[in-house]
């Protein structure tokens, strides 16, 4: 009887421990449904871990990167970042400067997608251009040809990557001018 008795409360325990597993499980395991108009999380896109902020992969053949602040840097005649404290600064100086700012993005699959920046190139007066990359791949191009060239004040551009969809790729805004004169071309505010 003991052993029935035993028995019969463990199997009991056990059950009860199940069916809280099970129900706790349930409760986690629920999946989030995927949305293909939910933006790509682009890590840092309006740069404001600063320079060398562990977000971005830079690089600058004078400054050691392009990221910028006001304080640092000054405005260069454009009006410094779009929004907060920090953008990317290509150019700027009378002298041959090639510069990056990278990272790796996946891009889940989706009916389109769609790289959007801000741009500004108040001063374009020499050669030299911008460009985006995706796994090396020239997906835009920005110089002295552009209308935006010389404007002040920022202007979205949107750059279609459907192409890319599914994939994890590497991002790269990478940018050669050739110090004949001085060539600004600010990014800020990166979104998919």
């Amino acid at each position: 009887m003991k052993k029935a008795l035993f028995l019969t409360l463990t199997l009991f325990a056990l059950t009860a421990f199940a069916q809280t597993e099970r129900q706790t499980n349930a409760t986690v395991a629920q999946a989030t449904p995927f949305n293909p108009l939910a933006p790509v999380p682009i890590a840092d896109p309006g740069f404001e871990a600063g320079p060398f902020g562990g977000v971005w992969t830079e690089s600058s053949t004078n400054f050691g990167t392009p990221i910028c602040d006001v304080g640092g840097c000054g405005t260069g005649t454009g009006t410094g970042p779009n929004s907060g404290s920090f953008w990317t600064w290509f150019g700027g100086i009378s002298a041959f400067e090639e510069a990056s700012v990278s990272q790796s993005v996946t891009i889940p699959p989706a009916g389109s997608v769609t790289l959007s920046f801000f741009l500004e190139s108040a001063v374009c007066n020499g050669t030299g251009f911008m460009e985006v990359l995706i796994d090396g791949n020239q997906e835009y191009l920005f110089d002295q040809t552009n209308p935006n060239c010389g404007v002040l004040g920022y202007n979205q551009v949107n750059v279609d990557l459907t192409a890319y969809q599914g994939q994890t790729v590497n991002l790269e805004f990478h940018s050669i001018t050739q110090g004949d004169d001085t060539v600004n071309i600010f990014i800020d505010d990166v979104s998919m």
